[in-house]
């Protein structure tokens, strides 16, 4: 596979099923317990209603999906300083992980909040998923409270 020849396209609920099986195989990657991994999956698989609230893309070389992006994007009716797209999950299939993939998609997320006339992306990473934001260009943001659900809140500027 060459990660050259990758198209993003938007999902659709037939893809449901494959989404969710990313999102399966990614997960169990993480460096957790296999009792939170057990008890969290069903909070991160991803359903109907899914597709209309949220922005759900597929990346694909021929008929293979290796990826999923799904974003957030904020309600521009809620003014603020800085509107940002939201990361709500970036997922690659294991065997395809460290070949770019992953940037490649963040660079799609990023053209889609320039597109939006957003300000930015933020993410709320996973601990082992930190360094990668770091080097895709992602700065720590201060998270309140520390006790929330994701110890690392992550910002990339769209400037």
């Amino acid at each position: 596979m060459n990660p050259k020849k990758v198209n993003i396209v938007k999902a659709q609920e037939t893809d449901l099923f494959k989404i969710n099986a990313i999102v399966r195989s990614s997960l169990w990657g993480w460096q957790l317990p296999e009792r939170v991994k057990k008890l969290s999956l069903s909070s991160y698989l991803y359903d109907e209603a899914d597709l209309n609230d949220l922005s759900i893309y597929l990346m694909k070389s021929d008929n293979e999906v290796l990826g999923v992006l799904v974003l957030e994007i904020p309600m521009m009716s809620c003014q603020k300083d800085r509107q940002d797209l939201s990361i709500h999950g970036l997922y690659i299939v294991p065997e395809h992980q460290r070949k770019g993939l992953g940037l490649k998609m963040l660079d799609f997320a990023l053209n889609q909040a320039m597109d939006l006339g957003l300000s930015g992306m933020t993410v709320k990473s996973q601990k082992d998923a930190t360094s990668f934001y770091l080097k895709a260009g992602f700065r720590l943001m201060r998270s309140y409270p520390k006790t929330r659900e994701y110890e690392n809140s992550l910002r990339k500027s769209a400037a």
